[in-house]
């Protein structure tokens, strides 16, 4: 998910524009450690190409902000960060807990919702970053179909099956 999600951010596609804050990138590296398990040398590597290629996505709000966020407490830095950045949409497995955000002219989103939108929007450009993610996918080497049936797997199935019927 992460990966078609930053390919589609870069350019020449660059669709959308990653915002993050400190804050979350490292909620990230927490979670990418104690849930996933990545080594650290990973967590690293992929922190550094985030920053390298997105060096302007870092956004900080300050406390104040944070604290007066209608959303669940836990959250609100995320919530605060979007705010700060002016985004108009918030891309999130954790919908729930971004109730109030419309109140403040932030559209929540799964990531399923969002690739199926940006794949309506620029389907020739969606399409070609899933057939440079399998092309670069050798260990063991992946079919566009392949790749299609995995995004079901990890709970984007809306945007799996736009992806079949664009086929």
């Amino acid at each position: 998910m992460r990966d078609i999600l930053l390919r589609l951010a870069i350019s020449p596609t660059a669709l959308y524009t990653p915002i993050w804050s400190t804050s979350i990138l490292d909620e990230l590296q927490r979670n990418l450690r104690e849930q996933v398990r990545l080594r650290p040398e990973h967590i690293d590597r992929l922190l550094a190409r985030l920053r390298a290629n997105f060096p302007s996505a870092a956004i900080d709000p300050d406390a104040e902000v944070v604290r007066r966020m209608p959303n669940q407490a836990g959250d609100r830095h995320v919530l605060a960060t979007a705010v700060m950045a002016e985004a108009r949409l918030l891309v999130t497995n954790n919908v729930r807990d971004f109730r109030g955000a419309r109140w403040i002219g932030v559209r929540v989103q799964t990531p399923d919702e969002f690739l199926s939108a940006l794949l309506d929007e620029h389907p020739d450009a969606v399409r070609a970053a899933v057939a440079a993610q399998a092309a670069e996918m050798h260990s063991p080497p992946v079919s566009v179909e392949d790749l299609i049936d995995r995004y079901g797997v990890v709970g984007m199935l809306l945007f799996a099956d736009r992806l079949r019927q664009t086929a």
